[in-house]
């Protein structure tokens, strides 16, 4: 029986194999299908976005092995990689490592319809094998984090990407399983918690060249930027001097006011930096010249 036939054979035999869900912690010497993003500590991750920058999440599902037993590798696997429907979209996914796809048997979907959303993955290192120690890109994925219709200042959510057996593409449904020796092997399970914050960077109402002073240069900006089209604006909450959520000839207006005539002072934040404390639809992909 070939290595690719064998394969096969396993994965319809999968289901009576003592199948390990959720996962973790890891031993350093056991075989481990773990989840990588720039960033993570550990099974853990932090992601930072701000108001109007694409907020996208890459993650790589990767093989760990250190066999030392002579003649033991890894012929092949079979993935299944959930995630938490709200709020990761997913994009895309992509064979990871050339050594599989140059040399094997194939196979990646992405898993879009019912109530679980993922990936599976499987694949034959057809007349070869894996090291038998070292750590392997086997999927990269791309994700589209989504808040969803929300407007506030700062959004927290929480979720998770997790090895978890069962997802089905277009053929049966799929174990997390590695071939060694031409039987299946249960590895080690790693998850990814995923805690998502979006927040605005700090800012002072009316900077709008975000030179970290208020003067007559910043209501010039404002009109260039609305009128001309010389100049745009890198944090339109600084332009939004009168605070009304909109960029137009109300805000240099208000600011020659407020530099020249005695007119009231922009809303907060202006005496110091600090994020937008009112939801609005406006924007920030840079911070203001605020000290540290």
């Amino acid at each position: 029986m070939s290595k690719l036939t064998g394969f096969l054979a396993s994965l319809a035999l999968s289901a009576t194999v003592a199948a390990q869900d959720g996962g973790g912690p890891c031993a350093t010497n056991d075989p481990t299908l773990y989840l990588l993003s720039p960033g993570a500590s550990g099974s853990a991750l932090v992601k930072r976005y701000a108001w109007g920058n694409t907020r996208e999440l890459e993650v790589t599902a990767r093989l760990r092995t250190a066999f030392t037993e002579p003649g033991t590798a890894v012929e092949g696997y079979s993935i299944s990689v959930e995630h938490t429907e709200s709020p990761f979209q997913l994009l895309e996914v992509t064979d990871g490592t050339n050594e599989i796809s140059s040399r094997g048997f194939v196979r990646t979907e992405i898993v879009d319809r019912g109530p679980r959303r993922g990936f599976v993955s499987a694949a034959v290192v057809c007349d070869c094998s894996l090291p038998p120690i070292g750590d392997f890109p086997l999927v990269r994925a791309r994700y589209h984090v989504d808040f969803g219709a929300e407007t506030l200042p700062f959004l927290e959510l929480a979720g998770r990407i997790e090895y978890k057996d069962g997802l089905q593409g277009s053929g049966q449904p799929v174990s997390n399983l590695l071939m060694v020796r031409g039987d299946p092997l249960v590895p080690c399970l790693q998850p990814l918690d995923v805690t998502i914050r979006l927040e605005n960077p700090d800012f002072v109402r009316g900077d709008a060249n975000l030179d970290g002073v208020l003067d007559i240069s910043d209501a010039v900006r404002l009109l260039h930027s609305r009128f001309t089209g010389g100049a745009t604006l890198r944090c339109d909450d600084a332009g939004d001097a009168n605070d009304d959520g909109e960029i137009d000839i109300s805000d240099p207006i208000h600011l020659l006011n407020y530099l020249f005539l005695g007119g009231p002072e922009p809303e907060e934040p202006f005496r110091a930096c600090g994020p937008d404390p009112t939801g609005d639809a406006l924007t920030c992909q840079a911070q203001s010249a605020c000290p540290s």
